[in-house]
C-alpha cells in the first residue's frame, strides 16, 4: 500500500502541461487517416465543400483530435506528453501493459487546415488498486482541452486508460478491462426512434497500421505483432481514434456532411484484430445516436454521438 500512495503522489505531481503541436493541421494527415477508414466525407477532403458546410475551409474528423499532439517517434524531439510521463511512472512500478477502455470527445468547433493546435493536460483522477480479467492495476483519467490557432477553446477530451500487470487467461488471450458504460440520453418514445443503415468494415493490417500512422499513435500493440501476442492479445488490434473514426462516419454517412458530431462518447470492449468483420448498427432519436459495433469476439465498441446541424 505504502508503494500505491507514492505511485499516487508520483502521478498527481506532474501537474499541467501545455503542449503545441509540431506541425499545423495537414491535408496529407488528414486524407491518409480518411482513406485508412474509407471515410468519403468531403468536408474532409474539400476547402470549398468545408466552407459550404459551414466550417472554416477543409477540416480534420473528429476522431483525429489527438494526432497533431500525439508523442513523436523519436524521444527526445520535443516536450515529452503527460500521458507519456504518466505511462514512465507506471512502468517504474511495476506496471508494464496500458489500455484505453474510455473516450470522451467534446467539439466545439473541428480543427482546419493551417491551425496550430495547443493541448493542455492534466490527470484528473487515479482509481483505486483494481484486479480484472486482463490483469491488476489503475485506471487513470486525464482532461485535454485544445485551442486551435485563434486561441479559442475548440475540443475537450477525457480519455481513461488501463495501466496494469499482465494476467493471461487459460488458453494464453488477455481479456479486455471493464470500460465504463457510455452515459446515454434518456430512452426515447418507440415513434421517434430511426434506425441508422448498418456498416460492416473488414479489418486488415494496412487500415490499422495506416490510420495509427496518420495520427502518429505509434503504441506497440497496434503496429507490433510480436509485441502484441507478448501482451496476451492475438495480433496487433485497432486504436481508439481510428473505432472513433468509424463510428463518426457511420453517423455521418446517413447524417451528411452538414453535420457537426459534438460529442462522442465511446466505451471499448473485446479487441478487433486483423481478419476481424466489424459491424456497426444504431438508432437515433433527437440530436443522439446510440451505437453498438460488434466483431466476431462480440461487442468491441458502445457508443453515443450528440450532433447539431451546421448552417454556412
Amino acid at each position: 500500500m505504502q508503494d500505491n500512495a507514492k505511485l499516487r503522489d508520483a502521478l498527481m505531481g506532474l501537474g499541467q502541461r501545455r503542449r503545441v503541436a509540431r506541425e499545423l493541421v495537414n491535408t496529407f494527415q488528414i486524407l491518409q487517416f480518411c482513406d485508412a477508414i474509407c471515410d468519403d466525407n468531403p468536408i474532409y477532403r474539400d476547402a470549398a465543400a468545408g466552407a459550404r458546410a459551414g466550417h472554416a475551409g477543409q477540416v480534420a474528423p473528429p476522431g483525429m483530435l489527438q494526432a497533431w499532439t500525439m508523442a513523436p517517434l523519436r524521444p527526445g524531439t520535443t516536450e515529452r506528453p503527460l500521458l507519456s510521463e504518466a505511462r514512465d511512472i507506471f512502468r517504474d512500478h511495476g506496471y508494464e501493459g496500458v489500455v484505453a477502455t474510455n473516450y470522451d470527445l467534446q467539439h466545439e468547433r473541428y480543427f482546419a487546415v493551417g491551425d496550430r493546435v495547443t493541448e493542455t493536460a492534466s490527470i484528473e483522477s487515479i482509481s483505486e488498486f483494481k484486479e480484472t480479467p486482463i490483469g491488476a492495476g489503475f485506471f487513470l483519467t486525464s482532461r485535454h482541452d485544445f485551442c486551435g490557432i485563434d486561441g479559442g477553446r475548440a475540443a475537450t477530451l477525457k480519455g481513461r486508460v488501463f495501466h496494469f500487470r499482465r494476467r493471461t487467461s487459460s488458453d494464453g488471450v488477455a481479456a479486455k478491462p471493464q470500460a465504463r458504460p457510455v452515459e446515454r440520453a434518456a430512452e426515447p418514445q418507440a415513434q421517434d426512434v430511426r434506425t441508422l443503415p448498418s456498416l460492416s468494415v473488414d479489418i486488415t493490417t494496412t487500415m490499422i497500421i495506416a490510420g495509427v500512422t496518420a495520427c502518429g499513435n505509434f503504441e506497440p500493440v497496434h503496429i507490433d505483432s510480436a509485441y502484441a501476442r507478448s501482451q496476451g492479445l492475438q495480433d496487433i488490434i485497432t486504436d481508439i481514434l481510428s473505432t472513433s473514426g468509424l463510428v463518426s462516419r457511420f453517423v455521418t454517412d446517413w447524417a451528411g456532411p452538414k453535420t457537426l458530431l459534438n460529442r462522442i462518447a465511446l466505451a471499448l470492449k473485446a479487441p478487433t484484430y486483423p481478419g476481424d468483420q466489424l459491424t456497426l448498427e444504431g438508432n437515433a432519436s433527437g440530436n443522439a445516436v446510440n451505437i453498438r459495433g460488434r466483431n466476431p469476439r462480440g461487442d468491441h465498441v458502445a457508443a453515443q454521438i450528440e450532433m447539431r446541424p451546421l448552417s454556412a
